[in-house]
């Protein structure tokens, strides 16, 4: 409910996984944002909080046993402003069958399609970073002779720094380079990537901000529309919780330091902006806002879907029309 400082528990969502919703919508001014996911699996989460004692963050999310297993989605975004539809992430790909059983594994052009929107529509996609769970779309048959760009008109825009190390040598070593370089490669060899390595306002409302340390150039992705905001926070927090506890990091992060930082200027900006913030790893729909509390500590009070935007529901002009 609004004003709810309680952080989520592993044991507030169905534990079944046909009870997992695939997808779910919510409206920022008059964007018109989509949760949709890639795949939703139960899998152990220690590594969310790498190096910190179980006692520490089991507590406050109502569990015991730091084996719990956690709800995870492999999602993405689909924003729907001024005519334009961006893509924040481009899903998983096949590889997510390599983890284990999933509800909607795999399935990014089925949930595309339940919300009226086909390959041609999209016109950009902004990779918040490029491990294979963010980029895997983006080529249908990948590594075979029938390997085609799965959204054959959409620019594909991402930090400098991040594709510098994806097609470098240093992702050779990288388990996940062998994917990742799959899935970019055909894109730039259809000259269809663009590069940034500062904040960029990459389509109507829609911006790139970019915070490092996940990886060399992960980036949130801010939207605005009608003087409100959500703030896609990719993967600097994977449960609510990251958003006060800074330096409970996953073992995955290239520079902690930097993570760390990150993650503190995210803090102040939801809170400054008032934003919603969601993402891509949340259940769907995982909505909330920042604040502080009296000692100065950083909250996080759940949002409902329909509560999102301020704008009475009869002033909004939708997103894109379908047909």
């Amino acid at each position: 409910m609004p004003g709810e400082h309680r952080f989520p528990s592993p044991l507030d969502v169905p534990r079944d996984l046909a009870e997992q919703a695939l997808s779910g919508s919510f409206d920022v001014g008059d964007a018109r944002i989509h949760h949709i996911t890639d795949g939703i699996m139960f899998g152990r989460r220690r590594f969310w909080f790498t190096g910190i004692d179980p006692a520490l963050w089991t507590a406050p999310l109502g569990i015991t046993d730091p084996d719990t297993e956690f709800p995870v989605n492999f999602g993405l975004f689909v924003v729907e402003l001024a005519g334009a539809v961006t893509l924040v992430d481009c899903g998983f790909g096949p590889g997510i069958h390599d983890l284990g059983e999933s509800r909607g594994g795999d399935e990014m052009r089925h949930r595309l399609r339940e919300i009226g929107i086909g390959p041609d529509d999209v016109d950009r996609i902004v990779l918040t970073h490029m491990h294979y769970d963010h980029c895997g779309g983006l080529v249908t048959d990948a590594g075979t002779a029938q390997a085609r760009l799965a959204f054959p008109r959409s620019r594909v825009l991402v930090h400098a720094a991040e594709l510098a190390y994806w097609t470098g040598p240093d992702s050779e070593t990288d388990p996940m380079g062998t994917y990742v370089r799959a899935r970019i490669l055909p894109v730039i060899e259809a000259g269809l990537v663009t590069t940034f390595d500062e904040e960029a306002e990459i389509a109507p409302g829609v911006t790139a901000i970019p915070m490092a340390g996940h990886t060399p150039g992960h980036t949130c992705v801010r939207v605005t529309s009608r003087g409100e905001d959500c703030l896609l926070v990719g993967d600097l927090a994977h449960h609510p919780i990251h958003f006060r506890h800074h330096d409970w990091l996953p073992e995955i992060d290239a520079d902690p330091r930097a993570s760390i930082e990150a993650r503190g200027a995210l803090a102040e900006m939801a809170i400054d902006l008032d934003a919603i913030v969601t993402g891509p790893h949340m259940p769907i729909l995982t909505l909330g806002r920042l604040g502080r509390d009296a000692t100065g500590e950083v909250t996080w009070s759940r949002v409902e879907p329909g509560d999102a935007s301020r704008r009475p529901a009869s002033a909004k002009r939708g997103g894109v029309p379908r047909a």
